[in-house]
């Protein structure tokens, strides 16, 4: 059974990661990476994608490819579903960097994808 991507209010994820002091956004990546996985059939290692972007720090390079390939994920996710202006990954990238805004952003557009 394919499972669908859930439906998620992008602004609450700054909320409930500051409110969980930062765990929810660790739950978040690793939610989305497993629901693209399951409903778009995307080679993803969820548990993987985590590990980069937690332990992954260590070596620095590690979070930033984990969040460019979730990008990509969710570029594909658009592309197959005919979304016609796809998400901008130098814009969710930058967005990145602030832990806050880029999910905001990612969600968002992969709530254009479902």
């Amino acid at each position: 059974m394919v499972s669908a991507v859930k439906r998620r209010r992008p602004w609450l994820i700054p909320l409930w990661t500051v409110l969980t002091a930062g765990l929810y956004w660790f739950y978040w990546h690793w939610a989305v990476n497993r629901e693209l996985r399951d409903a778009f059939v995307m080679p993803v290692g969820p548990f993987l994608s985590l590990l980069a972007i937690t332990v992954g720090w260590v070596l620095v390079f590690p979070p930033f490819l984990a969040w460019w390939r979730l990008l990509g994920r969710i570029d594909e996710a658009q592309r197959r579903r005919g979304v016609e202006r796809r998400i901008v990954k130098p814009v969710g990238f930058l967005l990145f960097l602030t832990l806050l805004l880029g999910p905001v952003y990612a969600q968002a557009e992969l709530n254009r994808a479902r």
